[in-house]
């Protein structure tokens, strides 16, 4: 009996290492979550561009010059600034030819500077005009150069197309505009090397007073003709 009952501790102890060995070299079990959650990749962010700030419009009512007008312009249109035109020649003259094309010359540059318009460059482009006018200064837009004809004539009255001037008479003085009167000038001045406004303007005058006396000049064989028939309308 005290075998059969060792034999049967013995089978016990059996199964139990073998049940222990067993649980001991079994890999652990690893809880899987039913659905595996795969991250998102992380979008990079598209940079906002910077916008590039609009030049402003030109205000033609906020100037009071035309002049100011066309060199605003241009600068908006062109994308220069003052500091441009200030250091670069050619520049300018970019700018003065532009405005020259565009139909505003030194005569109404002329009168805006009388009229009161102090503009840095106007001066400058006055002279530039005059230039072109008297074809002192060649059109930079011709593909093709003039032939010299040889020809002479007048640019404006009084003034020839070679820088050349001539005396005027009093009638034509009479008739000129302030700006005629002042290319001329400024002609003569150019030809002469100093004479002045007021030394044009003097002469003028007396140019005006001569033709004047000749007029009522006695011996002049006119007069008489001329007072008989002004007797004849208070008839």
């Amino acid at each position: 009996m005290k075998k059969w009952i060792a034999a049967a501790v013995v089978v016990v102890l059996v199964l139990a290492a073998a049940v222990w060995y067993k649980a001991g070299s079994a890999p652990a079990v690893v809880e899987t979550p039913e659905t595996a959650a795969t991250p998102a990749p992380t979008a990079t962010p598209t940079p906002t561009p910077v916008p590039t700030p609009a030049a402003t419009p030109v205000n033609a009512d906020s100037l009071d010059y035309e002049f100011d007008v066309y060199v605003e312009t241009y600068k908006y249109d062109n994308g220069v600034t003052d500091e441009d035109l200030r250091s670069s020649q050619d520049t300018r003259y970019l700018m003065y030819e532009d405005i020259y094309s565009s139909g505003y010359d030194h005569w109404d540059a002329a009168k805006e500077q009388e009229e009161g318009c102090t503009h840095e460059f106007i001066e400058e482009f006055r002279q530039y005009s005059l230039g072109r006018n008297l074809e002192q200064i060649p059109d930079p837009t011709a593909t093709e150069t003039p032939a010299d004809t040889g020809e002479k004539y007048e640019v404006s009255p009084g003034v020839y197309n070679d820088g050349t001037t001539r005396e005027l008479t009093p009638e034509e003085v009479e008739n000129m505009t302030i700006e005629e009167k002042r290319a001329y000038s400024d002609a003569v001045a150019k030809e002469l090397g100093g004479a002045s406004w007021d030394d044009l303007k003097k002469i003028s005058e007396e140019k005006t007073q001569e033709a004047f006396d000749d007029l009522y000049d006695p011996n002049n064989p006119y007069i008489q003709d001329f007072l008989e028939y002004k007797a004849s309308l208070n008839n």
